[in-house]
């Protein structure tokens, strides 16, 4: 059965789901539905790894969530989780990005049901797709926005980022990104011993873009995972 944008006031929590997006059709539902609905970046365009569903019940779809790359740098997550920057950039394929979130409507104990469905289904689809262990999920939040359902799911707010934007471009869109300040930080995109040259790191400095992290550990020894260096 299709299903449809509309109100959620019948929805039953027990029969929400996450649907892995898989086809072009859902894509560009997935893509649409974040475009409309997400509060203050409503683009899909994320670098690196992405796995992403949407959020459904047996009768509607109920918004759209992402998880990708995790941040190649960020001061207060790498502080809280203690490991070098070797360690980081091999061991950072066990961390995973909630990149995009959004609803389309609220719900009491909505949001906080799809951060559970999707710890479940992020951990089994990052394995199924890329052979990686998630051992920690992040995700950054846009002032005056607190994060909210991610501290009522139980997720740790462990600092703020600098301001600092960084995105993973195509190698051939340069010329594109390089009138506009920014600058190009690595030439190749290196998780553990795999290397692309296509993808290139760019940054430019914002200040005004500081945004709140939050991280939610996934298994008992996920520091020890995250600091495992052999």
């Amino acid at each position: 059965m299709q299903t449809s944008l509309f109100s959620i006031n019948d929805t039953n929590l027990n029969n929400i789901y996450l649907d892995l997006v898989k086809t072009d059709t859902a894509r560009l539902h997935f893509n649409r539905i974040v475009k409309t609905h997400h509060k203050y970046v409503p683009t899909t365009n994320y670098g690196g790894r992405q796995i992403n569903w949407l959020i459904k019940d047996d009768r509607n779809t109920l918004g759209a969530i992402g998880l990708g790359s995790a941040i190649m740098a960020l001061k207060d997550r790498d502080s809280f989780i203690g490991w070098s920057k070797d360690v980081r950039l091999k061991n950072l394929t066990k961390i995973g990005n909630n990149w995009r979130y959004c609803l389309i409507d609220k719900m009491a104990n909505l949001g906080t049901k799809v951060l559970s469905l999707f710890i479940t289904e992020g951990k089994k689809e990052w394995l199924n797709k890329y052979g990686d262990e998630l051992s920690l999920l992040e995700t950054l939040v846009e002032p005056p926005y607190t994060g909210k359902v991610y501290l009522a799911s139980s997720w740790s707010k462990v600092g703020m980022t600098k301001g600092t934007e960084f995105k993973w471009i195509n190698k051939k869109d340069w010329n594109k990104f390089s009138c506009l300040n920014w600058k190009v930080c690595q030439k190749h995109m290196k998780y553990g011993n795999k290397i692309d040259d296509n993808k290139w790191q760019i940054v430019k400095e914002n200040n005004k873009k500081r945004k709140i992290i939050f991280v939610k550990p996934l298994n008992k020894n996920w520091k020890k995972k995250l600091n495992k260096n052999d």
